[in-house]
């Protein structure tokens, strides 16, 4: 049984709010005919248009760059609805090719129409100008309870904004670091009188029975159908979880794996990364991530739950009420409903890697050391788990968590080099100081990829048998750093 997250431990935060960043656009969709037009800074031109279900977003044309839009969508009342964007060469329903741009037309936003058939919130507008010159499609698509029932419309975009408009108005460049120190380079030293470390006893190693009860579990793995039955031509999926930093970075780590040949092709690398929902949102299984979102995405990709058995969470929270550490422990404490939420919908889930997520600042408003302390939060899940919580063994009854573990660790104090030389620095990592740029997404895409490769919970179930790589094996090094 899940147990239900009390109410002192949500943030306070309007329902389904997306992301600060955004773009001054405005876009109007009304019987199959979309219309879109930058406010200031160019033009942006629809072709291709479909749909008959009579949906409309609203955006206002005089939106100024660091202001607040009232977005309004309307439909069906009632209804679940999907809105999402991808780039590519032409739509297609949740896979691979689906990205977060989170302009004012927001993707992966799932929500309901109230009893008027109308939906809304306020989104922050910024100027991040990245899009320019590339062809995206927008799609609305009806979800039903819980199946993906039709595409209600999709158009073809192109954006042609102007390269001269003003950058950065979203961020804070100044703030290039804290002077706080990675948890992996604080060892035995503490914050606010906890011990850093990724493990306990400030060490970067876990305990042993640990590290051998994952190592057991990554040598299990085996290609399954869809069924989740052992099968010669099944799949191992690996399925992320966490926000659009999340999908971003998880956009850009599986073209790497795709394209590397070290890579075992039974490997399928599944998106469940949802805008603007964290991990304080996914710790309550009734939500419409884990009930309509996760069931339309795992039947758009062709992927049953039965064949999940290795999970990426990227996640964390803002604005959660107290200060440290009382706020981390009601993170903590999200993570491992998450966890469980997850188990529950992948039954098969035996790994779990959770990450942090970046520096963040350069944000505006600020959000560190919220931010860093997060980690802290997965910490302490963890220790959880070694304390003996969240069972992953089963016995009598079925394993009710993965077994869970440190992803790469990519929190660094900004411009500062962390111990295995990652630094963040504004115009480069980030565009706006919430969330990586694609160089700074395939940095820690990189360095994810890389971990796994030597990580001794991933060898197994990641690489070909067998190994057709020509170079020595660097010997396994969990976590992030010595």
């Amino acid at each position: 049984m899940h147990r239900p997250m009390r109410e002192s431990t949500r943030r306070s935060r309007r329902p389904c709010q997306p992301p600060r960043r955004a773009r001054h656009v405005v876009a109007t969709i009304a019987c199959g005919v979309l219309a879109i037009v930058a406010c200031g800074a160019g033009m942006a031109r629809a072709q291709d248009c479909d749909g008959d279900r009579g949906v409309r977003l609203e955006v206002p044309a005089t939106a100024e760059i660091g202001s607040s839009a009232a977005i309004r969508m309307h439909g069906p009342a009632g209804a679940f609805a999907h809105f999402m964007v991808s780039l590519g060469a032409g739509p297609t329903l949740v896979g691979a090719s689906w990205i977060c741009l989170d302009f004012p037309l927001v993707c992966d936003h799932v929500f309901e129409f109230d009893a008027r058939g109308e939906h809304g919130y306020d989104a922050a507008i910024g100027d991040d100008l990245d899009l320019v010159g590339t062809v995206y499609f927008v799609q609305f698509l009806t979800i039903g309870s819980p199946r993906l029932l039709s595409n209600l419309a999709s158009c073809r975009i192109v954006f042609d904004l102007d390269e001269g408009a003003s950058r950065g108005a979203s961020r804070d460049c100044s703030v290039t670091s804290l002077g706080l120190t990675p948890l992996g380079d604080l060892g035995r030293g503490t914050y606010l009188g906890e011990q850093g470390g990724l493990w306990p006893q400030g060490s970067n190693d876990p305990p042993r029975a640990h590290r051998d009860a994952g190592t057991a579990l990554a040598d299990a793995i085996e290609p399954l159908d869809a069924n989740g039955r052992p099968s010669s031509d099944g799949r191992i999926v690996v399925a992320a979880i966490g926000f659009s930093g999340s999908k971003k970075i998880w956009a850009e780590l599986v073209p790497m794996a795709q394209a590397d040949p070290t890579i075992a092709p039974a490997v399928h690398w599944l998106d469940l990364c949802l805008a603007g929902e964290d991990a304080i949102d996914m710790s309550d299984a009734a939500s419409n991530y884990w009930t309509v979102f996760v069931p339309g995405a795992l039947d758009a990709d062709g992927v049953t739950a039965e064949e999940v058995q290795v999970l990426w969470i990227m996640t964390g929270a803002q604005g959660v009420a107290g200060t440290f550490p009382a706020r981390a422990r009601t993170l903590e404490r999200a993570i491992e409903e998450l966890v469980l939420n997850a188990k529950a919908v992948f039954p098969n889930a035996a790994i779990a890697f959770l990450s942090p997520v970046t520096y963040k600042g350069y944000a505006v408003p600020v959000v560190e050391p919220e931010t860093y302390e997060n980690g802290f939060a997965i910490k302490w899940a963890i220790e959880a788990q070694l304390a003996g919580g969240l069972d992953y063994r089963g016995g009598v009854l079925p394993a009710s968590a993965p077994w869970l573990t440190w992803s790469y660790y990519p929190w660094c104090d900004g411009i500062v080099p962390s111990a295995d030389g990652l630094d963040w620095v504004c115009r480069r990592d980030t565009v706006d100081g919430v969330h990586p740029s694609p160089i700074g997404a395939r940095k820690i895409a990189q360095r994810t990829l890389d971990q796994w490769q030597r990580d001794p919970a991933a060898r197994p179930w990641l690489l070909r048998t067998p190994p057709i790589a020509t170079h020595p094996v660097p010997p396994p090094a969990t976590g992030a750093r010595r």
